[in-house]
């Protein structure tokens, strides 16, 4: 359960701090900063979401064990 959560907790800072640097560069009329940002807020999301779809699939019988399927 507290894999989820680290999951959940991952991908919501993820959104929240790329959601900021984007508005307070926007703000400023800074687009390189803008995409910069949004380039390395894609390349995490892909990473670690595709890191966590691999670990689900390599461990989904012991996880779903874990949880009591």
């Amino acid at each position: 359960m507290t894999d989820v959560v680290f999951c959940v907790q991952l991908f919501s800072f993820l959104s929240i701090t790329t959601t900021g640097m984007v508005a307070r560069a926007c703000a400023g009329g800074d687009n390189s900063t803008v995409r910069r940002a949004l380039a390395n807020s894609t390349i995490l999301a892909v990473t670690f979401g595709g890191l966590t779809c691999l670990g689900l699939n390599l461990f989904a019988p012991a996880v779903l064990g874990a949880m009591g399927w």
